[in-house]
């Protein structure tokens, strides 16, 4: 650091006479180290390497180099200010204007999204998903980063039709931002529903049905409102028969953004009833077998309703066909009282049955034959013949059946007889058994029929 010199300086003359002078020299080291060049400002971005370049010495003597490196941290974690300070102190102490050098690291790149939610088109509002913010791909140089997402409503087309915008953003811890879109479009698809109109319906052929009107319907859309539904109905052909035929009805209902539906609605008549009679048929009671009507005879007295025959209308219509079974409480009718069950089955051209029952009482009166007591045989038409009352059919009155083992025999006032007949239809008229006329007077008659004998006088006029 210190270093001393003797000068000697010697002056000699021409005649080499000299002189001597010596002049002490003392040197020090009072110069600090000097770099070679200024430092330079850095920038750098947080995802590179910093290496560190120091500058070059000079001095007299040996030096040492004292480092220091401060950091500052910057507004987010990626960003800092470095110092890096460098000072030459050499061997005497002499110590150099400090070397500083700074560093600033900062970050200035965005995030990349590598990967977001594809585009989406959707049928149903409900379906639009919530912001999937796990299915993002990013990366940063060099922080974490916030994951956000907004939606936003770009265009409405109808009720439930619109496109969405759904923009996910990537920020970093430095206010670096990446944002990329996702498009979602939905489209009402769905047409209006018909809660309560039936797919078929039957009903009576006596029934008089109209088809439900649109107002009488509930009708629901998945987006339109009630508002913004146009529906009708339509009636189509009819086909079938008096038996069974049907009507179908077309009914369409159109959405706010012209989704169709359509349904059909068939009315199915069908005459599943079958023929009841308006007025019953009363229970009848007849004295004899042969006065009971054929059901024949009775069918179109019937008053029958009917879908081929109205209420309106009533009576046995050529569309019906009634038969009738009589049957004999005990098989058959061998007394004088019977109940004949008279059983009638209807059917219409349809296929329906029914079946009602008529009882006939036959009461015939006790068989007691009625002698006359007197005739004219005049020939005035009137009261010309004798005749056995009440015992055959062929005269109009009971019995219902001809008596039998009889003999019809008149005698005159002296036990002669004048008329004699095995057969009960045969008349006396007034004549003897040679067919001459017998005189006015008083006759006897005596009839014999099944083991019993009638007596009676009977006067003869003329």
């Amino acid at each position: 650091c210190v270093d001393e010199l003797v000068l000697t300086w010697t002056v000699q003359d021409l005649a080499g006479n000299q002189e001597s002078w010596i002049q002490p020299v003392q040197l020090f080291d009072n110069e600090a180290p000097v770099w070679s060049a200024d430092p330079e400002a850095l920038v750098l971005s947080c995802d590179s390497i910093w290496d560190p370049i120091a500058p070059t010495w000079t001095d007299d003597n040996d030096y040492t180099i004292t480092e220091t490196l401060d950091t500052l941290l910057g507004n987010c974690p990626a960003a800092m200010m470095l110092t890096w300070t460098l000072v030459a102190e050499d061997v005497c102490g002499n110590v150099s204007v400090p070397w500083v050098q700074t560093v600033s690291v900062i970050d200035t790149v965005a995030p990349v999204i590598d990967s977001w939610p594809a585009d989406l088109v959707l049928t149903d509002p409900a379906d639009v998903p919530d912001c999937e913010l796990n299915a993002l791909i990013w990366t940063d140089n060099c922080s974490d980063a916030a994951v956000g997402c907004a939606t936003d409503t770009i265009e409405e087309f109808c009720p439930g039709s619109f496109l969405l915008e759904r923009t996910y953003t990537v920020s970093d811890a430095c206010g670096n931002a990446a944002s990329a879109q996702q498009s979602i479009l939905v489209e009402d698809v769905e047409g209006p529903v018909f809660e309560d109109l039936p797919n078929e319906l039957y009903y009576a052929c006596d029934t008089t049905l109209s088809p439900p009107s649109i107002g009488d319907l509930t009708i629901t859309d998945n987006e339109s409102t009630m508002e913004d539904i146009l529906a009708d109905v339509l009636e189509l052909d009819s086909e079938g028969n008096g038996c069974s035929s049907f009507t179908t009805f077309r009914y369409t209902a159109m959405d706010g953004c012209g989704n169709m539906t359509e349904e059909f609605y068939v009315q199915i008549r069908e005459d599943n009833n079958a023929p009841f009679l308006t007025t019953a048929l009363e229970d009848l009671e007849f004295n004899c077998l042969s006065e009971v009507p054929s059901f024949d005879d009775q069918v179109f007295l019937l008053d029958v309703e009917d879908c081929q025959s109205p209420a309106d209308d009533p009576g046995y219509d050529v569309g019906l066909v009634a038969t009738a079974v009589d049957e004999f409480e005990g098989g058959e009718c061998t007394g004088p009282d019977c109940l004949l069950t008279r059983t009638v089955t209807v059917d219409d051209n349809c296929g329906n049955v029914t079946m009602f029952e008529q009882i006939i009482v036959i009461s015939e009166p006790p068989t007691v034959p009625e002698l006359p007591t007197g005739f004219s045989p005049n020939n005035d038409s009137f009261n010309d013949v004798y005749q056995i009352r009440n015992a055959g059919p062929d005269l109009g009155i009971p019995p219902c059946d001809w008596l039998e083992n009889t003999t019809f025999t008149v005698f005159d006032r002296w036990g002669s007889v004048v008329f004699l007949s095995n057969d009960i239809s045969e008349s006396w008229d007034g004549t003897n058994l040679n067919g001459r006329p017998l005189p006015v007077g008083t006759y006897f008659v005596v009839f014999e029929a099944n083991g019993l004998t009638y007596r009676q006088t009977v006067d003869l006029r003329r």
